[in-house]
């Protein structure tokens, strides 16, 4: 993997440790197990990947993962949406 691939992969698994921490914090099991498994699962992929040299089966297990980070991408904007998480940037530029 290079450059941009190479950044979304370590953005993503940045972003669900993250995630994983602050939903551990504010009571949220659920959403810091999918955040956690996201990161894991996006991880051990790439290693996979690596090691195998870009093997069938770990080529497909890296397209699960990265479908499995879309899903969690996705799942954690509507429910920042439906909460009303991130709206204080909005109004602070009106």
């Amino acid at each position: 993997m290079k450059g941009n691939q190479e950044r979304t992969s370590r953005s993503i698994i940045a972003a669900s440790v993250v995630f994983a921490r602050h939903f551990g914090a504010f009571h949220a099991p659920g959403w810091a197990t999918f955040s956690t498994l996201t990161g894991v699962t996006y991880l051990a992929a790439i290693v996979a990947l690596i090691a195998t040299a870009g093997m069938a089966w770990a080529s497909i297990f890296f397209y699960v993962a990265v479908a499995l980070g879309w899903v969690w991408l996705s799942a954690l904007a509507l429910r920042m949406r439906a909460r009303g998480e991130g709206l204080h940037l909005e109004m602070q530029q009106q």
